[in-house]
């Protein structure tokens, strides 16, 4: 009995070290990229091949003496601790300013940092159950799994409730060194304590029907594995870009994606299941066919809960699949590596490939990959029927119909048109969810239909995916006029007009920046009201603030997505950089909040803070530590003009937090949209917040902070989420 009780501690506390690690090391990367949600999916990708790795070793040392075991284990926990505590190279990450896909220095970084540690670590799920049961022969593992299903739930929720608001990443970096050390003791103890007393597991692996019986199931095995963890990654990159680049939002997916193995391994099938993984498939594909923009509506809080109950029974369904297939006992070393081979597999795919190699093609992995869940479904495989071939024509026919019938009819871009192309076919999908090929073509042609259909009032004239997240230019027609607009993930990053001109013969600035906006009313300030000889803008978008740079100026844009700054020196669709007015009008790559840190204090008159993606805002750049460097940096009477326009968060209290924490005056004002002679298309709502002295000479509707709003501060050790989510509609 004390053998299982120290076996099923020790795995509770390996897991809990393997899942608190993968969010404290994002979080570690996020400031020093931009906090792009690419950082995520990236180290999601590596920690699965560390885990595979250490998978793999667990299989030979499984069989191995003890006088082997330690023998190779204490060196290699000797070499971990010499280079403890682990901690990431913010030097090396420094030097990917300006590429497009710093994919390798990142994966080098997490590498130097943690592949030794976390390695070893994974060794503790198949190394440890299989020395207790070599020692204990006929014991029941059940005890085992629950102990690291609970240590994996406990690291990974465990971080952002308690570990984050506590411990800087120092600190936590620290003690996950000190709980490692542990954690390698008490795994040589058990390695010279369990000492086998049949023959090992892994040595009954030897016949051939065994070796031809893993060949046989291995390629489902990996299969059944991918496609959930290339969902995983495929959410994350969604969540994480459309809601806010907040690190709680990096682990839920992972939080859903470990219930699911924990529900399908422990627990029987119910008798709902299917159906409900088969609905769940249709919501997730209405949801991502329909698009961000037409659904959301400002309910974060209900779109994230569906997403994320969707994903559960989806994953569930499929990992359920999976546990039924499971082999005998002395396979199942071959079987827990196939499923770390097929999840790295697919988070790889989603992660690293997808992104790379179909950049023109947008984001295809998260339809790729709802599709091939739908193949697995509990109850085992069915297969095709001779009428099966008819109803995947009939549909392919009912997609085609459809979306001919919405170009003829002309009927826009509102709910007729998306009944007609997305969700009817969708619904003829979800009939064939009995058997799970005819079910996933279907949904394959549903899906494939609604893409081949797009906004009749746009038109897509390019598009390509960098490690910052995808950038589409679309022309949309106004009347007798062309807007060229940039869609960045879900949200308007810019726009432009070649016919809308200012008295100079000026394209006009648009979008969030016209010129009877917040953004305008403040630049447009005579130089005795607003003395602004320098002015650095965090984030360029189409470049439209360079409108109102004047000459003699110096006007430095920040911008950490190469990509950004190529498409805004395109003076055929966004003229604002090339008839930029400054004497010095200069785009440097690069975080912000790093790229001011090298510059000298009391360099700026006004610092402007656009950098947002879709409607995520890096939280790196809005904490006390952020404000206080932007202080130093600003000219006395110097002040900074926010833009905090987003559907899912209300930004307002945070910038109330911290201005009242720096004692500086705060304004803002809610541009609902302005209307004239431009039209309303050209100019869109937004949010401003203006934090320093109030300028005279300011016409809009500037106020401070109601009395009902209730301040929130972010620091660079916390960031509060949950109280700035919006629970109703707001505009974009």
């Amino acid at each position: 009995m004390a053998k299982v009780l120290l076996a099923g501690f020790w795995l509770g506390l390996g897991a809990l070290l393997l899942m608190s690690v993968q969010p404290m090391a994002t979080r570690w990367c996020l400031p020093l990229l931009g906090g792009t949600p690419a950082v995520w999916a990236v180290a999601l990708v590596f920690f699965q091949f560390t885990l595979l790795a250490g998978y793999g070793l667990a299989i030979p040392l499984a069989g191995a003496t003890p006088r082997i075991r330690v023998a190779v284990i204490a060196p290699a926990l000797i070499l971990a601790w010499c280079l403890f505590p682990p901690a990431i190279d913010a030097d090396l990450l420094a030097e990917t300013v300006g590429e497009a896909w710093p994919v390798g220095p990142l994966l080098l970084a997490l590498a130097r940092g943690f592949f030794l540690p976390v390695g070893l670590v994974a060794l503790s799920a198949p190394l440890v159950q299989a020395w207790l049961a070599q020692a204990r022969p006929g014991l029941d593992p059940s005890p085992l799994y629950a102990a690291s299903n609970a240590g994996s739930l406990v690291g990974l929720l465990g971080y952002p409730l308690i570990v984050e608001p506590w411990f800087d990443l120092g600190e936590q970096s620290w003690w996950w060194g000190v709980a490692h050390g542990v954690w390698g003791l008490g795994l040589l103890v058990m390695a010279v304590w369990f000492r086998p007393m049949v023959v090992p597991v892994v040595n009954q692996v030897v016949g051939d029907d065994s070796r031809s019986a893993i060949l046989r199931a291995w390629p489902g095995w990996l299969a059944n594995a991918a496609f959930p963890s290339m969902l995983m990654v495929a959410l994350t990159t969604h969540l994480v870009t459309d809601v806010a680049g907040a690190p709680l939002l990096g682990i839920l997916p992972l939080a859903v994606y470990l219930v699911s193995f924990i529900l399908a391994f422990s627990v029987g099938a119910p008798s709902w299941l299917g159906r409900a993984q088969s609905i769940s498939a249709l919501v997730l594909a209405l949801l991502w066919a329909v698009g961000s923009v037409e659904v959301r509506g400002g309910l974060a809080l209900p779109l994230l809960l569906l997403h994320l109950t969707g994903f559960l029974m989806v994953a569930w369904g499929a990992h359920r699949r999976c546990a039924e297939t499971r082999p005998a006992p002395g396979l199942l070393p071959w079987f827990y590596l196939a499923l770390a081979a097929g999840g790295a597999f697919g988070g790889t795919l989603a992660a690293l490939v997808a992104p790379y190699a179909l950049s023109r093609s947008g984001i295809v992995e998260y339809p790729l990959a709802l599709v091939g869940c739908c193949l697995f479904q509990p109850g085992g495989p069915r297969r095709w029927e001779r009428g099966d071939l008819v109803h995947v024509s009939f549909m392919v026919a009912v997609s085609a119909a459809g979306g001919l019938l919405a170009w003829g009819l002309d009927l826009g871009a509102g709910g007729a048109r998306w009944a007609l192309v997305v969700a009817i076919p969708l619904v003829l999908a979800h009939l064939g969810s009995q058997r799970p090929g005819l079910h996933a073509s279907l949904l394959a042609v549903a899906i494939l239909g609604s893409q081949l259909a797009p906004d009749p009032t746009t038109r897509l004239m390019w598009q390509e995916r960098s490690f910052f997240g995808l950038a589409r230019v679309e022309q949309a027609a106004d009347g007798r006029d062309t807007l060229i607009r940039l869609v960045h993930g879900g949200t308007v990053h810019g726009q432009a007009c070649a016919t809308w001109l200012d008295k100079e013969g000026r394209a006009l600035a648009l979008g969030y920046y016209h010129p009877r906006g917040p953004a305008g009313d403040l630049l447009s300030l005579p130089n005795e009201a607003l003395g602004r000889g320098r002015v650095a803008a965090v984030g360029l978008g189409v470049g439209a603030l360079a409108y109102y740079a004047r000459p003699g100026e110096d006007w430095d844009f920040f911008e950490i997505d190469p990509l950004m700054e190529r498409l805004a020196r395109r003076r055929e669709w966004f003229p604002y950089l090339g008839e930029c007015r400054a004497a010095n009008c200069r785009v440097t790559l690069g975080d912000g909040r790093m790229r001011l840190t090298d510059q000298p204090e009391g360099a700026y008159d006004l610092i402007i803070l656009d950098a947002f993606s879709s409607d995520s805002i890096p939280a790196h750049l809005l904490t006390r530590e952020a404000l206080a460097l932007y202080l130093s940096r600003l000219a006395p009477g110097g002040r900074i003009l926010a833009h905090i326009s987003n559907r899912h968060l209300d930004l307002e209290p945070l910038l109330q937090g911290l201005a009242l924490d720096a004692g500086i005056g705060l304004v803002t004002w809610w541009d609902a949209g302005a209307t004239g002679s431009d039209g309303p298309r050209g100019w869109m709502a937004s949010h401003w917040a203006l934090l320093g002295d109030l300028p005279k000479g300011l016409r809009g509707p500037w106020s401070g902070p109601g009395l009902a709003v209730k301040p929130v501060l972010w620091t660079d050790r916390h960031a509060a989420l949950w109280p700035l989510v919006r629970l109703g509609g707001a505009a974009d």
